[in-house]
């Protein structure tokens, strides 16, 4: 197919109850260029992608474009297991600018820029940058994916966290009633297995406020295993005064380790600065 505005498509699809098999979809316009082929059924979701989709063509496809400000372009394969999206693979790369995320937390996720690289059962992102409530936040890492789970190794900076933000990922309250008061669904041997999620993240970030009281600069190192979160806490500034220590959760509750310590630190400027300090 071909139009007047300089789009040419050209499709090789079949439709059967309960799947969608497209062999090839093509089509340019100027401004995006893509081969692509999917098979979608009712558990899985199998795409295979190469080329580039700009903001342009999805103005013209989407009535209300929110979701694409900038482009994609990428050569991958994916298959996602409705069921289980975690235990997704992903072979090829894929990058881009621009991206927003709608519904998955309270406000929309912003995708300044990401790159990520699949080979096998490994994932690399690479430089990537988020925003949400106006807070900047940079990733870089490694996933993994095994029969044992998931197994992820992040260094995170970010310029401030804070109340809002640590609530916005939170799951939302109805969200988390609606699955209270639902019942339990009947065993299904079908259903595949979760996977276990494993990992470390290193963040740094220069300014953490929580409950009122701010702690700036904030190093720390998370850890997250099969029955626990330990969070050891390496850099932690309040009113001039070091607060390391470690965090433990886990089925037994809450733990935690905190050694203050001040070194050539004015007593006046730190008693100031905890009077300006707002209580929550």
């Amino acid at each position: 197919i071909g139009t007047g505005g300089g789009l040419t498509l050209f499709a090789d699809l079949m439709h059967t109850p309960g799947t969608w098999r497209i062999d090839t979809l093509e089509f340019s316009d100027g401004h995006s260029q893509v081969t692509a082929s999917a098979d979608l059924r009712e558990n899985t979701i199998e795409l295979a992608f190469a080329g580039n989709f700009e903001k342009q063509t999805a103005d013209r496809l989407f009535r209300d474009n929110r979701s694409l400000t900038g482009g994609l372009e990428g050569d991958f394969r994916t298959v996602i297991d409705r069921r289980n999206p975690v235990d997704a693979s992903f072979d090829g790369r894929l990058s881009g600018q621009g991206l927003r995320i709608h519904q998955l937390v309270t406000d929309p996720i912003e995708v300044r820029q990401f790159s990520i690289d699949g080979r096998g059962s490994q994932l690399k992102i690479l430089s990537s940058e988020v925003a949400l409530l106006d807070s900047l936040v940079k990733i870089v890492g490694l996933v993994d994916r095994s029969a044992a789970g998931l197994t992820f190794d992040l260094d995170v900076d970010a310029d401030r966290l804070d109340d809002p933000l640590i609530r916005a990922l939170l799951p939302r309250a109805k969200d988390a009633k609606d699955k209270t008061d639902q019942t339990p669904p009947a065993a299904d041997h079908g259903q595949p297995r979760a996977m276990a999620v494993r990992g470390e993240i290193r963040l740094n970030t220069a300014d953490f406020t929580y409950g009122g009281v701010t702690w700036s600069p904030v190093k720390a190192d998370i850890r997250l295993t099969d029955d626990r979160l330990d969070i050891r806490i390496d850099q932690a500034d309040l009113c001039g005064i070091s607060t390391t220590g470690e965090v433990e959760f886990s089925n037994r509750g809450l733990g935690f380790t905190v050694r203050p310590a001040a070194q050539g630190a004015s007593i006046a400027d730190t008693l100031r600065c905890f009077e300006d300090t707002p209580r929550a």
